[in-house]
C-alpha cells in the first residue's frame, strides 16, 4: 500500500472504538424509545435506599444537583445520584438506580473485584490511548519496531475494555434481580427498565466491537505497515520558535499537577467542584494543543529508543483532549440537529433549563478531590507523561544548535 493510505487506514483503525462508542451514545439517546410508564408512588432515590437498608448494605446515597452524574465512588462506598435521578419516579430512574446499586454490590463480591474494577475504570481509557499513540508515533518517525509494542497495549485494552463491560453487564443483571424481587415493580416497568439498560450498554459494547476489529485486522496491517523510512529533514527556525513558546504553558501545568497531587486543595462545595472541574478540562485541553505542537514541530530530532518513548508518551497526553475536541466538533451540530427533529420531552425541557442549585453538596464527589484515591492521583501524574519529551528534545536542540 502507498504510505499515505496505509497511514489513513491506521488513523481510522484507532479512531474506530470513539466513532463507534459515539454511534451507541446517539442511539441510547435518540433511538427508539419504549414507552413512558406512568409515574410511581416511590421515588427512585427512595425506592435505592430502601433496598440498601433490606440488604443491609453499608453504602451510602448522596444527592447532588448537576444532572448526568450518576456513579458509584468506591472510594468513599457511595452512591451518587443527581437530582432529577433521585425524585424520578419512572421506571428509566429506577434503572438508574438499581444499576449503580449493581455496580456497588460487584465491587463487594470479591476482594479481587474491589481492586481491579476502579483500575480497570481509569485505564480504559488510558490504554487506548497509549496504543493510538504508539501507532502515531511509530509513523510520524518511522519506528516499526514499536509495532511489538503496540501489540501488547492493544492486547492489554480489549482486557481492560472486557473488564468494564463485564463489570456493565453484571450490574445490569444484579439491578434486574433487584428489581423483580421488588413486589412494587411491575412487569412492565422491569421490562423498560432493562430496554433502557441495554440501550445504555450499546456504549460499552459497541467500543469493545470496535477495539475487536482493530485486533482482527491487526495481522494484516502488520504485514503491509506503511513502508516509512523516518524523518530526513531537520526543523525550520520557525518550527522551532513554535515549540518553543509552548514550553512555558507545559512546565505550568506540571507544577499545577504537581500540587494537586501532593497538596490536593480542599473542595467544601458544589461551586467550587464544577469550578475545578471546568478548570481541569481547560488545561487538559490547552496542555494536549501544546504537546501536539511540539511533537510535529520536532519530531525530526525524536530519534532514537529513548526519544521514540518519549514520543508515545508525550502523544498519549495530546491525543485525549485533541480527540474530545474532534468528537465534539462532529456531536454538537449533530445533537442539535437531532434534538430538532426528535419529539420534545417536556420533563427534559424542564430538567434542561432548571436553575441549578449550587448550594447542594455531594459528599463522595468532593471527598474524591479533597483526598483523592491513589489511583486517581496516578491517573493525574499520567498526564505528566510529556515531561521525558522536553528533556529529550532541549538536549537535542542543544547540540543540533
Amino acid at each position: 500500500m502507498s504510505m499515505w493510505f496505509g497511514m489513513g487506514c491506521l488513523i481510522v483503525l484507532c479512531c474506530l472504538p470513539a466513532v463507534l462508542s459515539t454511534v451507541g451514545l446517539l442511539w441510547h439517546r435518540f433511538g427508539p424509545q419504549p414507552k413512558r410508564s406512568p409515574l410511581r408512588d416511590e421515588a427512585a432515590g427512595a425506592w435505592l435506599e430502601r433496598q440498601i437498608e433490606g440488604a443491609a448494605l453499608d453504602v451510602g446515597v448522596e444527592v447532588h444537583g448537576a444532572p448526568g452524574l450518576d456513579a458509584y465512588w468506591p472510594s468513599v462506598d457511595a452512591i451518587g445520584l443527581s437530582a432529577p435521578t433521585w425524585h424520578g419516579r419512572r421506571a428509566t430512574e429506577l434503572a438508574i438506580a438499581a444499576h449503580e446499586l449493581g455496580h456497588a454490590l460487584n465491587i463487594r463480591s470479591h476482594w479481587l473485584a474491589a481492586h481491579a474494577l476502579p483500575i480497570a475504570r481509569l485505564a480504559q481509557g488510558l490504554s487506548w490511548r497509549a496504543f493510538a499513540a504508539t501507532v502515531f508515533s511509530a509513523l510520524l518517525v518511522g519506528a516499526g519496531g514499536l509495532i511489538p509494542f503496540a501489540t501488547v497495549l492493544l492486547g492489554v485494552s480489549l482486557v481492560v475494555t472486557l473488564t468494564v463491560c463485564g463489570d456493565e453487564w453484571f450490574a445490569s443483571w444484579r439491578a434486574v434481580r433487584f428489581l423483580r424481587d421488588d413486589p412494587t415493580v411491575s412487569d412492565d416497568e422491569i421490562k423498560i427498565a432493562q430496554h433502557s439498560m441495554r440501550s445504555a450498554g450499546t456504549v460499552y459494547a459497541l467500543d469493545l466491537v470496535g477495539q475487536l476489529f482493530v485486533l482482527a485486522s491487526w495481522p494484516f496491517v502488520i504485514a503491509d505497515w506503511p513502508s516509512l523510512s523516518g524523518p530526513t529533514s531537520i526543523p525550520s527556525p520557525e518550527a522551532v520558535g513554535l515549540a518553543v513558546v509552548m514550553v512555558p504553558v507545559l512546565l505550568l501545568r506540571a507544577a499545577h499537577v504537581g500540587l494537586q497531587v501532593w497538596d490536593p486543595e480542599p473542595v467544601t462545595t458544589d461551586f467550587r467542584l464544577f469550578t475545578v472541574m471546568s478548570q481541569e478540562s481547560r488545561w487538559e485541553f490547552l496542555t494536549g494543543l501544546a504537546v501536539l505542537t511540539v511533537v510535529v514541530m520536532l519530531h525530526p530530532l525524536l530519534t532514537g529508543p529513548f526519544a521514540t518513548s518519549a514520543l508515545v508518551g508525550a502523544t498519549m497526553t495530546a491525543i485525549g483532549p485533541v480527540g474530545a475536541l474532534l468528537r465534539a466538533i462532529v456531536l454538537v451540530p449533530l445533537v442539535l440537529l437531532l434534538h430538532r427533529f426528535a419529539e420534545p420531552d417536556p420533563e427534559e425541557q424542564r430538567l434542561l433549563f432548571k436553575t441549578p442549585n449550587l448550594e447542594t453538596t455531594a459528599p463522595a464527589l468532593l471527598a474524591l478531590y479533597t483526598n483523592p484515591p491513589w489511583y486517581l492521583r496516578v491517573s493525574w501524574l499520567a498526564n505528566l507523561a510529556y515531561i521525558p519529551l522536553l528533556a529529550v528534545a532541549a538536549v537535542r536542540l542543544c547540540t543540533w544548535a
